[in-house]
């Protein structure tokens, strides 16, 4: 044969959608998350260090070893296909042992350099050495690469029997086995086990490393060093109790409990979530990280609005959306006149709207979060209107006003979310007067016509159950495109005719809380 059938992680059409949105999430926050460390590590002279070092070079296996699983498995979901080519599984279980091997090869240098660097700090610059550094980074690769070249090779030898079909959603070489002749199979398995004993060796190697080095630390009479020993070697630790608990309980699980679905799972969790969760990780306690990446940002760690009418003591108050943003109105505008209140407010220039946190690790989920789901929503939307515009089937009433719903969806979502994105990840709070303006006219526009658009979804559901043999009449193409447009256009004319402030009217404006 000239393919193999990989596992599915669903059947039904709209799973699959699922599933794709949800991997494209994970993979673009895994490809942000390790590309912002690659280039802070890359552009910082101060992160020219072998620790960070090491760690540009993790995050660049990290981004090789998702990248070898899961844009194939979203591809398979979106064109509802189980297919790879022979050569292409060929190629997928060589890429994904050299970069396990080179990761876990990676991480037991790291460890070594923690040990170094506590244990033996007066000698860390002659044993860390630039070059030093170089052969270890270079020994990891080189040995996830031997590897991989042995057991690709090896298995791919191996006459298969048992049909083409792998019960996981990529190549990997113990399914692959399953397909072979039993007398084939043991030797792969000899061979199995010759590099798990490798793997346990490097595995002593890191848990007797950090047993010196949690014994040097508890010796420091310092408690400001034993804190800082313990915020360097903390982050590299659980990163290897992530890689090596998941791939411990996927591979040595009693056979009892084992099955397709929790072998899925199971995969997913040691393929997926390491190079997805390192990078959040590595920069939840490490401030030098922090601020070099906000320095190459271009990032200022506090901002304030650029007005001087406010005085600093006001108390302002702030929200995430401008329809409901206080102007920032300090206590002491409250009680001037009208006219000094227009006055003071034609000066402003910008507002700032409220944060979801200050806390540079949660800004960063935010972001990763709210684009996740911002992809979610376009794509949703998205495929909808193409499958509606395209396919003539859906060329009805029902579905016509559906297009239109999902274009106000992505209106809507538009508006807010980008905005809120960018503030998570710039660090900041603030938004142009003009800026504000056209967020509250869009917000009310989208808002609004889509409620017309649903009332109008409502009556169009009434009449094809309520009055069937009219419905060809009283819904045909003309009413159907007035309908909508009337939707869309009386929202406009609502915002023109909307009354004016209680400035303009001489009144004094009431606090907003």
């Amino acid at each position: 044969f000239n393919d193999f059938l990989l596992l599915a992680f669903a059947d039904t059409r709209e799973l699959q959608l699922l599933h794709f949105s949800l991997f494209l999430g994970i993979y673009l926050t895994a490809l942000l998350g390790n590309g912002l460390i690659i280039t802070a590590v890359a552009c910082d002279h101060h992160l020219h260090t072998p620790m960070y070092f090491f760690l540009l070079h993790l995050s660049v296996l990290d981004i090789g070893s998702i990248s070898t699983t899961v844009p194939k498995s979203m591809a398979n979901s979106l064109w509802n296909t189980r297919a790879i080519s022979y050569s292409g599984c060929a190629a997928q279980v060589f890429l994904f042992v050299f970069l396990f091997t080179g990761e876990f090869s990676l991480l037991t240098v790291m460890a070594y350099d923690r040990y170094v660097a506590i244990c033996r700090p007066l000698h860390y610059g002659t044993i860390m050495g630039s070059r030093a550094c170089v052969r270890m980074a270079a020994a990891a690769w080189a040995s996830g690469f031997l590897h991989s070249l042995v057991h690709t090779a090896h298995t791919f030898s191996i006459p298969l029997c048992q049909g083409n079909v792998v019960d996981q959603f990529f190549c990997e070489i113990p399914q692959i086995l399953k397909l072979s002749c039993s007398d084939a199979y043991l030797r792969e398995s000899r061979l199995l086990l010759f590099s798990a004993c490798l793997f346990f060796g490097c595995f002593v190697f890191i848990v007797l490393s950090y047993v010196q080095i949690f014994t040097a630390v508890l010796r420091m009479p310092s408690e400001q060093g034993r804190h800082k020993a313990f915020s360097m070697c903390l982050p590299h630790l659980a990163v290897v109790s992530l890689f090596v608990s998941t791939v411990i309980f996927a591979y040595l699980k009693p056979p009892s409990i084992s099955s397709p679905a929790l072998d899925l799972v199971l995969a997913v969790l040691y393929t997926v979530v390491p190079p997805t969760v390192n990078p959040l990780i590595y920069s939840m306690r490490n401030k030098e990280l922090k601020d070099a990446l906000r320095k190459k940002l271009g990032v200022k760690s506090s901002l304030s609005i650029s007005t001087t009418s406010q005085s600093p003591s006001s108390d302002h108050r702030s929200y995430m959306l401008c329809p409901t943003l206080s102007i920032t109105l300090g206590t002491s505008e409250l009680s001037e006149s009208p006219r000094e209140q227009m006055s003071n407010s034609s000066s402003l220039n910008e507002f700032l709207l409220q944060a979801f946190t200050d806390k540079w690790e949660l800004q960063i989920l935010h972001f990763l979060l709210f684009l996740g789901i911002y992809l979610a929503a376009i794509l949703g939307n998205g495929l909808i209107v193409t499958a509606v515009a395209y396919d003539h089937c859906l060329h009805t009433p029902m579905y016509f006003f559906l297009l239109n719903l999902s274009l106000l969806d992505i209106g809507t979502i538009s508006t807010t979310v980008p905005k809120s994105m960018s503030h998570s990840l710039w660090d900041t709070r603030v938004i142009s007067y003009s800026g504000c303006a056209a967020q509250i006219f869009f917000v009310v526009f989208f808002v609004l016509a889509e409620y017309c658009l649903l009332t109008v979804m409502a009556y169009d559901r009434y009449i094809a159950i309520c009055r069937p043999l009219h419905y060809g009449t009283i819904m045909n193409i003309r009413a159907c495109a007035k309908m909508a447009a009337a939707a869309w256009v009386t929202v406009l004319k609502q915002e023109a005719r909307l009354p004016p402030s209680s400035a303009e009217m001489g009144e004094p404006p009431s606090p907003l809380v």
